[in-house]
């Protein structure tokens, strides 16, 4: 139901030859966002985000926290103002920042909460990996294609491109989530 009155209504969103005129590159960083910062997080979130650094001892781990997003990313005002007024909730606005970070940079975003037991990931080092946890079993009947909890891509991956564009343009619009699941792709 949400998808196809969001199709109705963005159906005219598409990328631009300037928006794909750069080229799709491997990244070597691993985000993590910890809104707080690593040394307010619990002892379980400190944790996962020490696994990341044992594991992935040749990757640039980059812990984002409030103060230090813009340094990466280059949100819309309007979006960044919608989550300052409580909009935007924190758990959609790191969907935000995610797809933001993955267009930019590229690398792998792993969601902080995610313990890495062992394993160093070389295997996502292709242009898009996301994570399948397609449940057509689900009770309110929403199937979900891909999870956003880990996600590996090349900078300027062209999926990825169009999603930040629909959803800037789904922000621009809107003041309130329609979906919780509006980002899984």
């Amino acid at each position: 139901m949400a998808y196809r009155k969001l199709k109705k209504k963005f159906r005219h969103i598409s990328l631009t030859g300037d928006e794909l005129k750069y080229k799709m590159e491997f990244s070597n960083k691993v985000w993590i966002c910890w809104f707080q910062g690593e040394e307010h997080a619990p002892e379980l979130i400190k944790t996962c985000i020490q696994s990341m650094r044992n594991q992935l001892q040749g990757r640039e781990i980059i812990v984002l926290t409030e103060k230090n997003i813009s340094d990466y990313t280059e949100i819309p005002d309007y979006i960044i103002e919608k989550y300052k007024k409580g909009w935007i909730s924190r758990a959609h606005y790191s969907d935000i920042l995610r797809i933001d970070l993955l267009c930019r940079h590229g690398g792998l975003w792993v969601d902080a909460t995610v313990l890495n037991t062992g394993g160093d990931f070389s295997n996502l080092e292709v242009p898009l990996f996301v994570y399948k946890s397609l449940n057509l079993s689900r009770k309110d009947s929403q199937a979900i294609a891909a999870s956003s909890w880990l996600i590996s891509s090349y900078s300027n991956h062209p999926i990825l491109l169009y999603t930040r564009k629909l959803l800037w343009a789904y922000w621009r619009r809107k003041n309130s989530l329609c979906n919780y699941f509006l980002f899984h792709i």
